[in-house]
């Protein structure tokens, strides 16, 4: 019996300067290191725990690389007291207790979703 393809992570971009959306992200480290790679436009993504149920995983050198100032997950981030400025696009997961990446649930996705899209623009 062929196991089953385990469903994509739902997770949410907030490119700079555009609107939010719901990606999904594939399974397995490598094509979810490339996914997020290509989504962040960077070699290089670390992830950044915001919550303790949400990360952001954005370029590990984004200020060097010229990233813009991503007013939306700046935003994101400061309404869970995180005062940091967030630069290029962000990709938010979930986070499993263990300390896990794990999809968004819907009521996550839509949380994140009313933040960022009521965000300022720069």
């Amino acid at each position: 019996m062929t196991p089953q393809p385990r469903p994509a992570f739902k997770a949410v971009l907030i490119p700079a300067g555009e609107p939010p959306r719901i990606v999904d992200l594939p399974r397995g480290t490598a094509r979810f290191l490339q996914s997020l790679q290509a989504l962040c436009d960077t070699s290089c993504v670390q992830p950044i725990q915001v919550t303790s149920r949400w990360q952001a995983w954005l370029a590990d050198n984004g200020i060097a690389e010229g990233k813009p100032v991503n007013q939306a997950a700046t935003v994101l981030a400061r309404t869970y007291s995180w005062p940091v400025t967030l630069y290029g696009p962000a990709v938010i997961t979930g986070l499993r207790n263990s300390g896990n990446t794990a999809g968004l649930s819907p009521g996550q996705v839509e949380a994140i979703l009313a933040r960022t899209t009521a965000a300022p623009a720069t």
